[in-house]
């Protein structure tokens, strides 16, 4: 199966998410003794990932203003 470089680099991203998201589940889980605050970190690293998204600046508004 073909594979340019954006899907690998794609593919390799949801492995290293699913992964991540995993171990902080269970880390909280251990750390606290709850099961709901360790789902709960889950959202955490959400809010903090549409902070980042809001944060962006919009490449083709730029381009427009410049021109």
């Amino acid at each position: 199966m073909y594979f340019n470089d954006s899907s690998y680099s794609y593919d390799s991203l949801i492995k290293t998410a699913s992964i991540l998201g995993t171990f902080i589940v269970a880390a909280t889980t251990s750390a606290t003794g709850n099961a709901s605050l360790g789902v709960l970190s889950i959202g955490v690293l959400l809010v903090v990932a549409l902070v980042f998204l809001i944060l962006q600046h919009d490449p083709a508004a730029a381009s427009e203003t410049a021109a």
